[in-house]
């Protein structure tokens, strides 16, 4: 939905430890940061 509406990236944030970065992780989701709540942001191409 989102990359037939143009968009060409997105990104997310979760908790570090938790199933989610994980899961993102093995499917090719790159770390860019951390967000200001400690949280882990996830960035991938559409």
């Amino acid at each position: 939905m989102l990359r037939a509406d143009g968009h060409r990236t997105a990104w997310l944030t979760t908790d570090p430890g938790a199933r989610a970065e994980g899961f993102y992780r093995a499917a090719g989701w790159k770390v860019i940061g951390t967000s200001p709540r400690g949280e882990l942001i996830f960035h991938s191409a559409l």
